[in-house]
């Protein structure tokens, strides 16, 4: 996982070329979404209206996992893709559990 500066699109040659990367997930606007999509060939994942979801599956890396549902939610709040809801699959609610407790 990687972040970007501010900045959308203008930005997009940033992330075009870098080794790994196999999916954008821009968090934004609809606009936003749209000059992403339209800057790189990179498959993009875009938003419309509806309840957005992480899910942790029982091979997530217990770290990252932790890193990604905290900053889905806590990175902009406001926007209008930021997590409501927290799946998580039965064999990794243990490691859920302990890293809740690690994080308060």
């Amino acid at each position: 996982m990687r972040h970007l500066p501010n900045g959308g699109a203008n930005h997009a040659p940033l992330f075009i070329g870098l080794p790994g990367l196999q999916l954008v997930i821009p968090r934004g606007s609809n606009k936003l979404v749209r000059d992403v999509k339209a800057a790189t060939r990179i498959p993009v994942m875009g938003h419309a209206d509806g309840v957005c979801s992480v899910f942790i599956d029982r091979a997530a890396a217990p770290a990252k996992a932790a890193a990604i549902a905290v900053d889905s939610k806590t990175n902009y709040p406001a926007a209008c893709n930021a997590a409501e809801t927290l799946l998580v699959h039965a064999a990794a609610l243990s490691t859920v559990r302990k890293l809740a407790r690690c994080r308060t």
